[in-house]
């Protein structure tokens, strides 16, 4: 067993894989976990055939559904995308696959320095805690292997598309429901599938969220922060 703390709670992996020991390397705890993530080699062997890697990798991805899947009953839930901190606020990047997270997060970086820590570069759990939600660093963040143990207070999510210009808009309810539905996790298991469903629509309640079509100049990341750090908040 691999016993990690992410999003406030203790939870093990039920491994002993070396990749998987050295991935969870800052996230490990002597706490007693709460809940126990599981796969089995049918599983782990399918993941391979559908994502091209080794099993290790594979065992790494059903470990994170097995567990994303039972945080839900606890008011955690995933959302695919990239969390930076900006003045101790969460700000969230979410977006298609090979759309531009990555080379987004890298020009604020780039333009703000050290003002600018990565919080999660994939995966980040949701953490809805006293009626307001954080977003918390876990293993399981993209091949740059960007992510911290922080909790943050989420302040903005903004949804990136490719554009020849930069331009940044509240998102309508349309826009949101048309996009973040890609994003999360979604259990088959109806009554776990309602509970996300209300997580989210209460997340997204509280959520200040945008829709930006970007290039990769640094005024992408200019363009981006004067909204998302001002006053503007959608009406979900």
């Amino acid at each position: 067993m691999i016993n990690i703390s992410i999003a406030g709670i203790c939870v093990a992996l039920d491994t002993d894989t070396p990749y998987i020991l050295a991935q969870c390397k800052r996230f490990l705890t002597d706490q007693q976990p709460v809940l126990v993530a599981r796969t089995t080699d049918a599983e782990i062997r399918q993941e391979q055939i559908i994502g091209d890697c080794t099993r290790a990798q594979a065992e790494f991805v059903c470990l994170h559904r097995s567990l994303v899947e039972q945080l839900i009953s606890f008011d955690r839930l995933m959302l695919h995308s990239a969390a930076i901190q900006v003045n101790g606020k969460a700000y969230l990047f979410s977006a298609k696959s090979g759309t531009g997270k990555t080379t987004h997060i890298r020009l604020w970086k780039k333009c703000f320095g050290s003002q600018v820590q990565i919080i999660n570069g994939d995966k980040p759990i949701l953490w809805r805690k006293n009626g307001a939600w954080l977003a918390c660093g876990t293993p399981w963040c993209g091949k740059e292997g960007w992510t911290s143990t922080a909790c943050i207070p989420v302040a903005g999510l903004c949804f990136l598309v490719r554009s020849e210009e930069n331009e940044i808009h509240p998102a309508s309810k349309d826009e949101i429901v048309e996009r973040v539905f890609h994003q999360i996790y979604r259990p088959s298991d109806p009554e776990s599938l309602l509970q996300t469903m209300n997580l989210l629509d209460d997340f997204l309640a509280s959520t200040p969220c945008w829709v930006m079509g970007c290039n990769i100049s640094p005024d992408a990341a200019k363009i981006a922060s004067e909204a998302m750090l001002g006053q503007n908040h959608n009406s979900f």
